[in-house]
């Protein structure tokens, strides 16, 4: 593996101004060899540049990703197999179960993720691949011949179905434009993720960021191995 060394910078100061000093910087002295990863959780990111900033900025290729654009939802949470996929999506997993109130075991969820891993034998899979697996009879007989707690088929279906009922949730899996943030790090030398905070239900907010961080780890996993 790969060593990563990052260069860290400390700003203080209030909200607004300490994150314009901070993203202008990390900007301005990135190496031109390297790629810079912008997560905008609140959507004010791009406000905050200067105008230098942002000249700069169209000087070059970059990747930007509306997470709130209904009308180009673009499919972010789409793995390929690798070696680490079982865990990154075993925790996303679990922070849905958690965001959703509902129990399930803990074993289900790593059958879950163990699901998941199968499925992308053909390819990439998102939650929707997972969700309409297991709605099937073949996999629900999986299921009850090899777990414990029969319920639990049932409730993993309403846990997905329920974090799907929220359109940027299944956006972010099911969009009809595919995106590539593993390819975007080694190609792209600025990729810019958007995701304004007022456009979002509070448990949707919530699911969507869990998913986009889920996506961030893939791709620096496989960026740096």
């Amino acid at each position: 593996m790969r060593r990563v060394i990052s260069d860290t910078i400390a700003v203080f100061g209030e909200g607004h101004s300490a994150a314009s000093v901070g993203l202008r910087n990390a900007l301005r002295h990135r190496n031109r060899s390297e790629t810079a990863l912008v997560l905008d959780y609140t959507g004010r990111g791009a406000m905050l540049l200067g105008k230098d900033h942002r000249l700069e900025l169209g000087d070059h290729r970059m990747s930007w990703y509306d997470v709130a654009d209904r009308r180009r939802p673009v499919a972010l949470y789409q793995f390929r197999r690798s070696t680490h996929f079982r865990r990154i999506v075993l925790k996303t997993l679990h922070h849905i179960r958690r965001i959703s109130g509902l129990q399930v075991e803990d074993s289900t969820l790593v059958w879950a993720a163990e699901a998941t891993y199968e499925l992308s034998a053909d390819g990439t899979v998102g939650l929707g691949a997972l969700l309409r697996s297991i709605s099937s009879p073949e996999v629900r007989n999986w299921f009850l011949s090899t777990q414990a707690n029969s319920d639990d088929i049932g409730l993993l279906i309403e846990i997905l179905s329920w974090a799907f009922h929220f359109p940027a949730v299944y956006a972010v899996s099911e969009g009809s434009n595919s995106a590539n943030l593993c390819k975007d790090l080694i190609d792209i030398p600025v990729t810019w993720i958007e995701c304004r905070i007022e456009y979002f239900e509070s448990s949707e907010y919530a699911l969507v960021a869990i998913l986009i961080e889920a996506v961030v780890q893939n791709a620096v996993e496989h960026r740096f191995r």
